[in-house]
């Protein structure tokens, strides 16, 4: 089989490295990818082409897309209509990550236990609301994609106000958010799952735990992700069986009853509180860090099961996974995220790549001068580590880690540090 993956960074990687393994691959197609995706594995290639084109002039027997964005502007309809097999929800689907608004909806319809919430258009609707509310802390949401960084965890009013007037009137993310979701903040662990899904069936793809701040101890800006490990060992054989029964299973049910199918990965940011599990939202596309962990975990041939889920004939089966641990550290840029009036640097020669045996490397933001490898800002790589336990795990990602080196670069030193 021919297979195209749309995007271009470390989650793109692993479904790129994961793919690849597959005896039923031929050739894997990365677009745009960048510039170290082909030290990945030899089946790998990268184009620049756009990816109906290329689809048109290539013998594309599968295309999975990654990003959320291309999701959100149509590009698995487009391909269907192609005739191309694609792993990826409808525009419509889509929604569940591309409004929040819609996402809680949908939630409602399901009997989903989630937190209460409300939305406003206008900052000053927002900001009377919180004044008048009887909450003691909010999380502050955009309703629109905002690549992570959307979100606000608010412990009072005057930070909740703060935070919709950066999303509606400062454009801390590049543009001025037209609607915001307020919800009740939940106390708890999070955790996120996931599943590759063909109307009313699904898979599970197993749980994974991930560091969205930027520093140690959960301290700085909020970011793409710096980190993860799989799977959540704390939860239980209950906890699996409720996040599959009450969580996933009506969920697709209701959206086939409203005739908006699913179709592709979904992704389940919950938290267990004291009340039990909730779910904080709804993702339509693999994580990323989780992928990292969660894809080296599955011991069966992945291949199959997106081939079934493109031809909307995916079979309950489960999937084998491995009996280990896996951890996951991203290393990013100086001045990454770029919220704090720092500029995201690029151009810093990455050096250590060749010494990265016995682990799963996963490029994301590089490009190459010449015969060097260099940073291109933001979240620029990621390692991963599978052991029988994540103190051994730990032990041998940090050691790879510092191996690797460029100027300026950031990361945790504490991912699954809990686990141990």
């Amino acid at each position: 089989m021919n297979v195209l993956i749309v995007g271009k960074g470390g989650r793109e990687a692993a479904l790129a490295h994961k793919i690849s393994l597959s005896s039923l691959a031929n050739k894997v197609f990365v677009l745009p990818g960048n510039a170290a995706m082909n030290l990945v594995n030899s089946k790998i290639s990268v184009h620049q082409e756009d990816p109906l084109e290329f689809s048109k002039q290539h013998s594309i027997d599968l295309c999975v897309i990654g990003p959320e964005a291309e999701l959100a502007s149509g590009l698995a309809d487009k391909l269907r209509a192609l005739g191309i097999p694609t792993v990826g929800p409808s525009k419509k689907a889509t929604q569940l990550e591309s409004s929040k608004i819609f996402c809680k909806k949908m939630m409602k319809s399901a009997d989903i236990p989630t937190a209460d919430f409300v939305s406003f258009t206008t900052s000053q609707e927002a900001i009377d609301w919180i004044n008048s509310s009887d909450w003691a802390d909010f999380v502050v949401k955009v309703d629109g994609l905002a690549s992570g960084k959307g979100v606000a965890v608010c412990d009072d009013k005057i930070s909740a106000k703060t935070a919709i007037k950066k999303f509606m009137e400062q454009a801390i993310l590049g543009f001025n958010a037209k609607e915001v979701l307020i919800e009740r903040k939940l106390i708890g662990k999070e955790v996120s799952a996931f599943a590759l899904c063909s109307g009313e069936t699904f898979i599970d793809l197993g749980t994974a735990c991930d560091y969205k701040r930027l520093k140690d101890k959960d301290i700085g800006p909020n970011t793409g992700g710096m980190g993860c490990y799989s799977p959540a060992y704390w939860l239980t054989p209950s906890d699996h069986e409720f996040i599959s029964k009450r969580i996933f299973k009506p969920l697709l049910k209701v959206m086939s009853d409203q005739d908006i199918p699913f179709n592709g990965f979904l992704f389940a940011g919950l938290m267990k509180t004291d009340q039990g599990i909730q779910v904080l939202e709804f993702n339509t596309r693999m994580g990323d860090p989780e992928t990292q962990t969660l894809f080296p975990l599955i011991e069966s041939d992945l291949l199959p099961f997106l081939d079934s889920c493109a031809h909307h004939n995916l079979h309950s089966s489960e999937l084998r996974l491995k009996p280990l641990k896996s951890i996951h550290v991203v290393m990013a840029s100086h001045g990454y995220p770029g919220t704090e009036g720092v500029s995201v640097r690029k151009g810093d020669v990455i050096t250590g790549l060749s010494s990265l045996e016995n682990c799963l490397f996963y490029p994301a933001a590089i490009k190459k001068k010449d015969s060097q490898y260099l940073t291109d800002g933001g979240r620029v790589l990621g390692l991963t580590v599978v052991a029988e336990s994540f103190a051994h795990a730990r032990q041998q990602v940090y050691q790879k880690v510092n191996d690797l080196f460029f100027e300026g670069a950031q990361f945790r030193t504490d991912i699954a540090k809990e686990a141990e």
